[in-house]
């Protein structure tokens, strides 16, 4: 249980507090510590109970001692982090903290969330009814579409008819979701990278939130529906017991071993870098590393000799890895590092395709889904039947399918099911792609 959130924060920043911090230091001891804690005591004896969040944890219990300070500072207790002003996707930016009890990074919901609550001429990014549903503050739709516009191609607010109109909303809230991916992706990878570090050793991860009460921009990766958008799964992966992370800091190349578990496991990982247009892989390294609850490095390695050796440059390719666990059965692992912002990468057209819809249960189905060029953040949808797939906003190489999952909240018909197929890529949102490069994002069969 905590007593509140963020009222010691408040001391150091809220104007009446600053001008007479004695005064309420006083009533905020009265009230949580000599108040709201004795009466929950009183309930359960061996509830935990945190007076406060952030904080600095506590001198001692007995007698109850506070640390009072700058609650930001991430050597004690616990850190909120909001900074969306630098770039999400350097993961040097983010504090050092022990404990990360709140983070998080805005998205739209997704367009069949907001159809229902928007009239056509709403369909914008800005909106009057858009900035009405933005509740994090005045420039909180400008922090979002920053963010993207630092590594993603933003189609146009505005179309010239209804139906390019609707395509362009469509795509830029996708693309928002992509751009919350990369936040939460790089964040969590970076912080549980810390927990082996012995000058950090950060032992916790929440973001803020996973839902929504209503359909509107937030930090969520639910919608107020419940469906998943595009970071729900990226989130999924990277709290995955077991993950692989690449970082890539001062020209070198890293790969890490996380793993939440309490007995040691080793891990196999292949590295290589991969051309965007599909050529042949080029082999960069192999390593192994064991791990028993923390993060081991794998290999570190020069970045540019890399390039130079395989005839990449930033624009062209990307760092692929793969690799298992030596267990029965083994975890397969995976990871990537885009070498420059997507935006600039040389991504290629992406024609996806939907095969093998089969039934395995009254709400589940399967289906097979495979790219003919390497496809980022390929995301399902279902526009017939509500349910969610996993895996989902994958990186698909071409010629290897992979086999994804559907959960329905009831039983449904397949067929109906699979004509309301929608599968999607970044570079599907490229308007000024050429009329001979634009393909149909989803071809099914039955």
């Amino acid at each position: 249980w905590g007593g509140n959130n963020e009222d010691e924060t408040a001391l150091h920043w809220f104007a009446f507090s600053r001008q007479n911090r004695d005064l309420y230091v006083a009533d905020w001891v009265e009230l949580y510590i000599n108040t709201a804690m004795p009466a929950l005591r009183r309930v359960d004896p061996d509830v935990a109970f945190v007076d406060t969040s952030p904080s600095n944890g506590l001198v001692s219990s007995e007698p109850y001692v506070k640390k009072w300070g700058d609650v930001k500072d991430p050597r004690f207790g616990d850190v909120h982090y909001y900074d969306r002003d630098v770039d999400c996707e350097e993961a040097g930016h983010y504090p050092r903290a022990r404990f990360v009890s709140e983070h998080g990074f805005q998205s739209y919901p997704s367009f069949q969330a907001l159809e229902p609550v928007l009239a056509p001429g709403d369909w914008s990014r800005d909106s009057p009814i858009m900035l009405y549903r933005q509740r994090q503050g005045w420039d909180g739709n400008k922090q979002i579409h920053s963010m993207a516009e630092r590594h993603l191609r933003l189609p146009p607010e505005h179309a010239a008819t209804r139906d390019g109109q609707r395509e362009a909303f469509d795509s830029y809230i996708y693309l928002t979701q992509v751009q919350q991916s990369r936040c939460y992706e790089t964040a969590l990878a970076q912080w549980r990278r810390l927990r082996s570090d012995p000058e950090v050793g950060t032992m916790g991860i929440l973001y803020w939130q996973i839902d929504d009460i209503w359909q509107a921009q937030s930090c969520s990766t639910m919608d107020w529906s419940g469906a998943w958008r595009v970071s729900h799964s990226a989130v999924q992966r990277s709290f995955a017991p077991v993950l692989a992370s690449l970082l890539v800091e001062g020209g070198r190349l890293q790969a890490f071993v996380t793993s939440d578990l309490t007995e040691e496991i080793s891990a196999e990982l292949r590295v290589e870098l991969r051309p965007w247009s599909g050529g042949g892989a080029h082999a960069w390294f192999s390593c192994s590393a064991s791990v028993r609850s923390g993060t081991r490095l794998c290999r570190a390695a020069a970045l540019q000799d890399a390039l130079r050796a395989s005839g990449c440059s930033p624009q062209t390719c990307f760092v692929h890895l793969e690799g298992s666990t030596r267990e029965t059965p083994p975890r397969p692992l995976s990871a990537h590092a885009f070498l420059t912002a997507l935006k600039d990468a040389e991504l290629p057209v992406a024609h996806l395709n939907v095969t093998a819809p089969r039934k395995l249960g009254p709400s589940r189905a399967s289906l097979l889904v495979e790219s003919d060029a390497v496809a980022v953040y390929a995301w399902l949808e279902s526009e017939a039947v509500i349910g969610r797939f996993s895996p989902n906003a994958l990186l698909l190489l071409p010629g290897r399918p992979v086999e994804v999952e559907f959960l329905g909240r009831s039983d449904f018909d397949l067929e109906a099911w699979a004509r309301g197929l929608r599968a999607r890529s970044v570079r599907d949102t490229y308007g000024q792609a050429p009329e001979r490069e634009r393909r149909s994002p989803v071809a099914y069969v039955v």
